[in-house]
């Protein structure tokens, strides 16, 4: 049988060494520190998603629903739509699992459940329930000095930008519906039928070819 201890340190050290912290940059003179996603708070938003992967297509489930913006949230009742959002929240996963390059969002939904994911893990961090002993050790090698400062860098990190927060604010209700308004001020596929077009600078790198 293989030692769990064994196990916990194989996790966390392949965790850090895929989100290594960007060093400072040498030519600026305020750059004085590392900078980028820690190990943990890519773990975290990893078991989260996971979670949530889980919880879409749970016909009980509502760790998800209850987040959605509420003048969307009748879309939680469309199978397809949770079944995509599922795998949008299962393909982020897997992506911070392998570490940056691939890891930002690639259309709306990765950034939708991308906030969602960070309200979820601020919640599952401070109650640190169940327990999980990969996340204690990373939470020993790599503390946050701020958690929540460090989860909002993480998710400027991983999206282009914020527009989707406009669909939870009450003052902006039927702005996914307004296409003039999103054409004029350039906000993208904020309709929930278009959260799944792939931006177009994100398209997932081509496989290579043998040779």
């Amino acid at each position: 049988m293989i030692n769990r201890d064994h196990e916990v340190v194989q996790a966390t050290r392949r965790w850090i060494e895929r989100w290594p912290p960007f060093p400072a940059d040498p030519d600026d003179p305020d750059d004085d520190g590392t900078f980028g996603i820690s190990p943990l708070i890519a773990y975290l938003l990893h078991q989260t998603l996971r979670d949530m992967a889980d919880d879409w297509t749970d016909d009980h489930g509502d760790l998800t629903r209850r987040h959605m913006p509420r003048s969307l949230s009748f879309w939680s009742l469309d199978d397809e739509f949770t079944q995509a959002m599922a795998r949008s929240c299962d393909d982020l996963a897997n992506r911070l699992a392998t570490g940056p390059r691939d890891a930002p969002a690639r259309c709306t939904a990765d950034e939708i459940n991308l906030a969602i994911a960070c309200r979820l893990t601020t919640e599952s961090f401070t109650g640190l329930e169940p327990p999980d002993p990969t996340r204690d050790e990373l939470a020993r090698l790599t503390p946050p000095t701020d958690f929540d400062d460090e989860l909002s860098l993480a998710r400027e990190l991983l999206t282009d930008d914020f527009d989707v927060d406009l669909l939870w604010n009450p003052a902006h209700d039927g702005i996914a519906d307004d296409h003039a308004l999103q054409d004029q001020f350039r906000f993208a596929n904020l309709h929930p039928t278009t959260w799944f077009d792939t931006f177009n600078d994100r398209q997932p790198p081509e496989p290579e070819k043998s040779t």
